[in-house]
C-alpha cells in the first residue's frame, strides 16, 4: 500500500478557468496639467518684453533730449515722454517679477490640489 501524496499542486499545474477574471490592467496616473503655470510664465515673458521695449524707448527719448538744444516746450515734452516710458517700464518689470514668481510657485503646486 502506497501512501497518498498530500503535497499541494503547484500553481503552474493548476487549471485556469475561462470565466476567471483577467488581471487588472496597470493604472497610470494622469499627467499633471500645468495650464496656469504656463499662463503665468507667458505673462511674465510678455511683461518683461514690453518693459524692455518701454525702457529702450525711454533711453532713446532721453538721448534725443540731450543730443540737441531744444526749446522749452519741446524739451519739456521729450522729458515728460521719457519719464512716462521709464515709469511704465519699471511697472512692467514688477509685473514680470510677480508673474514669474507665480509661475515658479504654480510649477510646484499646480496639480497637487
Amino acid at each position: 500500500l502506497a501512501a497518498p501524496d498530500l503535497a499541494p499542486a503547484s500553481a503552474a499545474a493548476a487549471p485556469t478557468s475561462p470565466l476567471a477574471p483577467a488581471a487588472a490592467p496597470e493604472v497610470k496616473a494622469a499627467p499633471r496639467s500645468r495650464l496656469w503655470t504656463w499662463v503665468a510664465v507667458g505673462a511674465a515673458g510678455a511683461a518683461l518684453a514690453a518693459g524692455a521695449a518701454d525702457g529702450l524707448s525711454a533711453q532713446s527719448t532721453s538721448s534725443d533730449l540731450r543730443s540737441v538744444q531744444r526749446t522749452g516746450t519741446d524739451a519739456q515734452r521729450l522729458a515728460d515722454q521719457a519719464t512716462s516710458h521709464a515709469h511704465t517700464a519699471n511697472v512692467l518689470y514688477g509685473v514680470a517679477a510677480v508673474a514669474g514668481a507665480a509661475g515658479v510657485t504654480l510649477f510646484f503646486l499646480e496639480g497637487s490640489f
